[in-house]
């Protein structure tokens, strides 16, 4: 899985993982890690309402959030806290208390985001809420597999295996819970990475489009033109 600039991703508890960087140009990357009882705690204050918070003032919870573990964009208010949090590190130094106090705001924050993850899921075509969820994580795994090979020429039959969907339900139930069809959904990623390159680099066009994954010029230039009115060198331009 590749994540890349303006994306992260959430594991859970005992989620075993490895990292490393696959670019030739200065990366800088940024884990945050919450304690088992932190993360119970948060949970248990963004669950219950002030009234039996107040009844209950010292009773944490032991039941920690349980992510979908999928790529998420960062939002501004994210890349807010991020910014805080880091710049209190460089000017303050590492101290508990200060930590943990941004880190209850980005606990909650992402609480927030799961939620979200929750209410989409109810868009899968399916009647037990066991069943729907299920199934969103699968397509969270075709949506993250289009965002880690954007470059490549990927197959719906390799996703649908990759992701334990076959293609006829892959299709419909994308189409359902993200309101585009993989297909064009992995159009709109390689033709905003485009837009990234054409306005922060001077790549020629051509080198352009075959970073971004479109088979020719005259095919990356239809739809952007298509997506922005605009020919990827007058875009550039602007």
């Amino acid at each position: 899985m590749a994540i890349r600039q303006g994306q992260f991703l959430i594991l859970n508890d005992e989620q075993e993982y490895s990292c490393y960087m696959n670019s030739g140009e200065k990366v800088r990357n940024l884990s945050v890690f919450f304690k088992k009882e932190f993360a119970a705690s948060v949970l248990h204050d963004s669950l219950h309402k002030e009234e039996s918070l107040l009844d209950s003032p010292f009773e944490h919870g032991k039941k920690t959030p349980e992510f979908f573990q999928t790529l998420q964009h960062i939002s501004p208010e994210l890349q807010q806290q991020l910014t805080s949090l880091l710049a209190a590190l460089a000017n303050q130094g590492y101290h508990p208390n200060m930590a943990d106090e941004h880190l209850v705001f980005l606990l909650r924050y992402l609480l927030k985001t799961h939620q979200s993850d929750k209410r989409r899921a109810q868009n899968v075509n399916g009647l037990k809420p066991a069943t729907k969820l299920e199934v969103y994580k699968r397509l969270c795994i075709a949506k993250d597999i289009l965002h880690s090979s954007y470059m490549d020429s990927i197959d719906l039959n390799v996703i649908g295996q990759l992701s334990y969907l076959s293609v006829p339900q892959l299709v419909r139930q994308f189409k359902s819970v993200f309101n585009t069809t993989p297909h064009q959904y992995l159009i709109n990623i390689r033709l905003q990475r485009a837009t990234e390159l054409l306005k922060a680099t001077v790549k020629p066009i051509h080198e352009i489009t075959w970073l971004c994954g479109f088979e020719n010029v005259s095919a990356f230039s239809r739809a952007f033109k298509t997506a922005y009115g605009v020919q990827p060198s007058s875009y550039r331009n602007c």
